[in-house]
């Protein structure tokens, strides 16, 4: 797959439904991240690209169609980044050495994968969650496959790092209401 770009790579702008330290378990246990408004960036945060419609653009030609989605709120385009939450590796003897079957193949088991970093401005490791609208710097790698199914691309989720938090408010349910209070309706 000629058209996946190597390396580490950084995207800056607002983040939406960010789960970095605990996966999302909606689906399938994802850790997870959505930008909207795109701005390539190097690792010191520095501007190679602010056009967000030119970024959209090279990953949709590039086909990755599943990392470029829209916002079901907005409309608007966004980059969707992931880490799977569970992965399957090769199964390893004492010494570190793969274990084959008796046809000589991997045997593998699924494990957890490792989390993705969440850093502040600084660079220093934080454990927060990150609230829609912060402005974050997203480290991802970009993958690809091929299969019987077709080919897929997608963004990898490396790492995070919170440049402007917004705080992140979980949905508490229902005050506590006096029956006094109740009755006046």
């Amino acid at each position: 797959m000629t058209d996946i770009k190597k390396g580490t790579h950084f995207m800056r702008g607002p983040v939406k439904w960010a789960s970095i330290l605990t996966p999302n378990t909606t689906f399938e246990p994802t850790y997870q991240a959505t930008l909207l408004s795109p701005i390539q960036v190097n690792k010191f945060g520095e501007v190679i690209n602010n056009d967000s419609d030119t970024v959209f653009a090279d990953f949709e030609n590039r086909g990755f169609k599943h990392s470029v989605k829209e916002d079901k709120e907005t409309g608007e385009k966004c980059l969707y980044f992931k880490r799977k939450f569970m992965v399957k590796k090769p199964k390893k003897d004492t010494d570190g050495n793969n274990i084959e079957d008796s046809e000589g193949k991997w045997i593998f088991e699924e494990v957890e994968n490792t989390v993705p970093e969440l850093k502040d401005k600084d660079n220093n490791p934080i454990d927060i969650a990150v609230g829609n609208g912060s402005e974050v710097i997203v480290m991802y790698s970009e993958w690809g496959t091929q299969n019987q199914f077709g080919d897929f691309k997608g963004l990898e989720l490396k790492g995070l790092q919170v440049l402007n938090l917004k705080e992140y408010n979980e949905d508490v349910g229902f005050a506590a209401v006096s029956v006094a209070d109740v009755e006046e309706f």
